[in-house]
Formats: C-alpha cells, structure tokens, sequence
C-alpha cells in the first residue's frame, strides 16, 4: 500500500510560478497525494487565478477554505486551497501542517516552495529514502534557468559566525558523481524549497518555529529533530529546478531586498542565541562585517537599519512591516 503524501505550497503574490509548479506536480509518477496551497498574499488576485485554474484542470476535485473553515475541514479533496493572512512562511505552511496532523490525512508532509518546478521522478525518490532514522529528506536543488548547474544538494552552516551556504552550488550537475545520499555528515540541513517530512516529526519536535518569519525555519526544525535522535538525507536523485527568492527577492546579496536581507540578518541573531550562545561575539562580528559591506555599497538605510538590529534597537515586526 503507498503511502499518503501531503503537499504543502505557499503562495506570495506569485500565482504564476505556483501555476506552473502545480503543472509540474501534475506530471509526478507518484500519484498518492494531496495537494494544500496557502495564499497569505496581500491581496485576492492569486487566490482568484489559482482557483481558477484547479477549476479549469482538476475536474472540479478541489475546494477553496477562508482561514476560519479550514480549521473544522476534513480534508477529503485532492486539492485545497486556503486564503491566510501573511503571518510569514512557518505560519503559513503550519496552517496545513496543523490540520494535516488532526486529520490524520496522510503520511508524509512535502514542503515545497511555489517556485520550483518537478522531475517526475521526484517524489518516488523521496518516499522510498524516508526510514526510522530519518525523517527528513531534501532534493538536490538545479537553477530552473540552467537545469544542469547544481544549485544546493544541502545547506552548511557556520556557527561560529552564523551563516549558512549551499553546498556544492554552481557545479556542472554532469560533471561530478554525486552519491544516491547525501546524510548529516555531509550536510547540515536540507534547503526549505524542497524537504520531505515523515508527519511523525512534527508530533514529536513540534512544527516550525514561527518566530523567524523567514528564514532559519529549516535549521531550526533540524536542530529539533537531533534532539530526540533523528536526521535528514538529501536524496540526489530526487531533482527540483528552483527560480530562487521569486516572491521577496532574496537572490543575490547584491540584488537582494531589504525584507530578506534584514531578516536574514536578524534571525542569524536569533537562531544564534537560542542554540549557540557561546558564539554570540563572533557572531555580531560577522554582522558588522555584513553592516560595513553595506556601507561599502552605500546603501545607507539598510546600513542604518542593520545598525538597529546590531544595538537590538529594531523587533522583528518592525523589520516585516518594512517595505521591501
């Protein structure tokens, strides 16, 4: 008997790219799953053409939740869709989570960002490689724009200085022999656009941390999941091809916006002081180094709103409410 899947998306703003994702999920040789999208996009325009879409290509086998109704839903469609308000992206892909979880309705939960477009075979590959130690499992990442350029096949992460980075990014995918798994020793977590999750997680470590907002959810949870000794693959023949940061513009530090440079910023802050205290001087050093190439750049207000985070003179809900 397969196993149940539940896949979870979160639309900002981009219905287009969720179309497509939605497109590619279609095309998946794995068929036993369900498929939750969270709109928390500002405004009614993705929940309109994205319910228009599942109208025009599931034969009607879907139904749309305000936030409210979904707490009391039984989850029996093959597509959902639920408008949330924009509470961040732990928040919105905890909407599905939760109710996954109550409703007993599947097995496995597949995180999945809106950006990403599917290899067929990608599913298949990530439920045949969950087991009793591990109940995480991440694909190997592929620029959508050069699908044969590695993206992420992971993320490494320096506590010392509390930054992270992809591992093996910008190699020629044909070039190299990668192994059938990567484990923990290799990689410290699996990139968020893309993470496979036995449901058993989320009862024993809890769901995500919402208090990020964005970003650090994923080493986070990770971090949670070696406390009650369990951990993650990442299966490199389950492939996805990622756009990268389509939503809030967190590409390339130099094109990145202000939203996520500032919570990338914050949150390394955070997730420092909640697991690595002893490393909080180094730390706030790789910040200033951050906060004097801003400088360099002369991008001023970033400068003095890195400054803010630095002097802890700036919440969290204020760097949200800034514009981005």
């Amino acid at each position: 008997m397969p196993y149940k899947v539940s896949i979870v998306l979160v639309n900002f703003k981009n219905w287009e790219d969720t179309l497509e994702c939605l497109s590619s999920i279609a095309r998946l040789v794995y068929l036993d799953y369900q498929i939750i999208i969270v709109d928390n996009s500002p405004d009614n325009d993705s929940f309109l053409e994205i319910s228009k879409f599942l109208l025009e290509h599931t034969s009607k086998s879907f139904r749309t939740f305000s936030y409210e109704d979904f707490q009391s839903s039984l989850l029996e469609e093959k597509y959902v869709l639920v408008k949330a308000k924009n509470r961040g992206f732990a928040h919105a892909n905890n909407v599905a989570i939760k109710r996954i979880i109550e409703t007993n309705s599947s097995d496995f939960c597949w995180l999945l960002n809106n950006d990403v477009v599917l290899d067929e075979m990608c599913l298949t590959h990530l439920v045949n490689a969950v087991d009793e130690k591990h109940w995480i499992v991440g694909s190997l990442l592929l620029y959508y724009d050069r699908p044969k350029i590695i993206q992420a096949a992971g993320g490494r992460y320096n506590h010392y200085f509390g930054f992270s980075w992809h591992y093996m990014e910008g190699r020629p995918k044909d070039d190299i022999i990668l192994p059938k798994f990567l484990n923990s020793k290799t990689v410290d977590y699996p990139v968020g656009a893309s993470m496979f999750i036995d449901n058993r997680a989320f009862e024993e470590a809890g769901l995500l941390e919402e208090s990020y907002f964005l970003y650090y959810e994923e080493i986070d949870f990770i971090r949670r999941l070696q406390e009650i000794g369990k951990t993650h693959l990442i299966a490199t023949e389950s492939m996805v091809y990622h756009k990268e940061g389509r939503s809030i513009g967190s590409g390339r530090a130099t094109t990145r916006s202000r939203l996520s440079d500032l919570l990338t910023v914050y949150n390394r802050i955070q997730f420092t002081w909640k697991y690595h205290r002893r490393c909080i001087i180094t730390v706030y050093f790789g910040v200033f180094l951050v906060l004097l190439n801003r400088v360099r750049r002369f991008q001023w207000v970033r400068s003095k709103e890195i400054l803010k985070i630095l002097l802890g003179r700036i919440t969290r809900d204020e760097i949200t409410n800034v514009s981005s």
